[in-house]
């Protein structure tokens, strides 16, 4: 297992519009390790490269393809105004999002729990949806104090 880069059988199947028992007969010309690899069944770029001229197709030219990004949502500071009787919400004051002339509205913010919260706190928070965000770290273990 020299290279990085393997694609499990089930996808290289799947591009080249064959079936996986087409790829097993084919696996046996080739060199365990090197070309393909078990555990979950994977070939190498190589092992791609062979399989393609079996086939009597061209290799694929995104051999080098990268694993997609996952995005994280942004983490942006609120300011902690009200406690409502549910004590997993937090109400917030969105001050970033807030330009000059523009209503300030207080957000919701899903927390374990708002006992440990004051109002003026700061909240690092991820957006999930209109206006609900959730703390991006843990709640405090003190009284106002991270």
């Amino acid at each position: 297992m020299n290279e990085d880069w393997w694609q499990p059988e089930a996808e290289l199947a799947a591009d080249l519009g064959v079936t996986r028992s087409t790829l097993r007969a084919m696996r046996s010309s080739m060199e365990a390790g090197t070309d393909y690899a078990a555990g979950p069944m994977r070939f190498s770029k190589s092992g791609v490269k062979k399989v393609c001229a079996a086939l009597g197709i061209e290799p694929f030219p995104d051999l080098e393809r990268k694993e997609p990004e996952a995005k994280k949502p942004a983490v942006i500071e609120l300011m902690a105004r009200r406690f409502p009787m549910n004590t997993q919400i937090v109400l917030c004051d969105p001050e970033c999002e807030v330009g000059p002339g523009q209503d300030k509205r207080l957000v919701r913010v899903k927390v374990r729990d708002s006992k440990n919260f004051l109002p003026g706190m700061r909240l690092p928070c991820r957006h999930l949806q209109d206006d609900l965000y959730e703390l991006a770290r843990a709640c405090p273990r003190w009284r106002g104090v991270w």
